[in-house]
């Protein structure tokens, strides 16, 4: 991309900017949140992920759409077994596929013995706001509707 295409387009988004982040400052705010509260060796591991999640509502939680409610029920009910998910979904060492897979089969498998009539609700879309809660450097949260929208 040419330099002076990408100078174009921060000045443009620093003219908007005050716009821009009275929409959008709230994701700001819930990879604080998760930030400071995150700890995958915390004693109370439900009570550590819920803080940590506290600030997601309007990113994971929409009509219809209860991914919050499951990852928090299954974390209660089984702390270890989501903690190691979480654990491995967050190795930055292993393939970003691979770990993604793996956290969805072992959602699977917990919601099977659990909650086997309902829906996880643990998909790609709440699985890219997890790694960008904890990796916001690297990750950005996948919305099918908006990039349907651009790529069209």
């Amino acid at each position: 991309m040419d330099i002076e295409k990408v100078r174009s387009y921060i000045k443009e988004y620093k003219k908007e900017f005050v716009k821009i982040s009275t929409k959008e400052i709230y994701k700001w705010q819930a990879v604080k949140t998760f930030q400071e509260n995150w700890n995958d060796s915390a004693t109370d591991f439900y009570y550590m992920l819920n803080l940590s999640l506290s600030k997601t509502s309007n990113l994971l939680n929409s009509r219809n759409y209860f991914p919050i409610l499951a990852i928090l029920t299954y974390s209660k009910q089984k702390p270890e077994t989501i903690r190691e998910l979480f654990r491995d979904l967050y190795n930055e060492e292993d393939d970003l596929g691979d770990r993604i897979n793996r956290f969805k089969k072992g959602i699977k498998l917990v919601n099977k013995e659990l909650e086997p009539k309902l829906n996880n609700y643990q998909d790609h879309h709440a699985i890219s706001v997890y790694l960008s809660l904890r990796y916001p450097d690297r990750y950005f949260i996948y919305k099918f509707e908006l990039l349907n929208k651009f790529v069209n």
